[in-house]
């Protein structure tokens, strides 16, 4: 089965049930191909209440479960998050999310300043595995595992520019909370000598 406007195909339904847009024969069950366009599928939510509400998304399920789940979430009518969620333990929980301002957070729903700083990446937990990351190299030789801290003067994501005497290469910082906020307690700190 197959639609065409102004003589030229736009969808083909094959014999297998497979929907093709775009292109004459679909790879999977829907294969959209923009050509020299990029692809987009759109969905939208029109009407009152389009805030604090998921707005799309989309299921991945077996026979009986959903197993994963992304959906987008208006906070309000002009900002949104994109919510990923999969099923443990027999219940469907959200795992991460991007926020409206971009940071990833994982294992809670909303950033939080620490120190004044609302950092991009957001890692929380109430018991040491989701509160923790883990690096490891796993190779027959004596390399170990990176976590690389950059510092440039350029205002530039990616420029480069020379440093100068006392400037910091990187920080780490240790944090407590006081009953009102997370407060540095400690640092570790790298600086150009010269």
């Amino acid at each position: 089965f197959a639609i065409s406007t102004a003589g030229s195909e736009a969808l083909r339904v094959d014999s297998s049930g497979n929907v093709a847009i775009g292109i004459a024969t679909a790879a999977q069950q829907l294969h959209v191909d923009g050509g020299s366009q990029d692809p987009f599928l759109m969905l939208q939510r029109s009407g009152a209440g389009d805030s604090a509400v998921d707005i799309g998304g989309v299921q991945m399920k077996n026979s009986t479960n959903i197993l994963a789940d992304i959906r987008a979430r208006s906070v309000d009518i002009n900002d949104g998050v994109l919510k990923f969620s999969t099923m443990g333990s027999g219940t469907l929980s959200e795992r991460c999310r991007i926020d409206n301002a971009g940071r990833l957070l994982i294992g809670f729903t909303s950033s939080f300043s620490a120190d004044g700083n609302n950092t991009a990446l957001q890692v929380c937990g109430t018991t040491s595995d989701p509160s923790s990351a883990f690096f490891g190299r796993f190779a027959d030789n004596a390399n170990a595992p990176f976590i690389m801290l950059a510092k440039s003067r350029s205002g530039t994501v990616g420029g480069n520019t020379v440093l100068q005497t006392n400037d910091q290469l990187g920080v780490i910082a240790f944090l407590g909370n006081d009953g009102s906020g997370f407060h540095e307690g400690a640092r570790i700190t790298a600086v150009v000598e010269s």
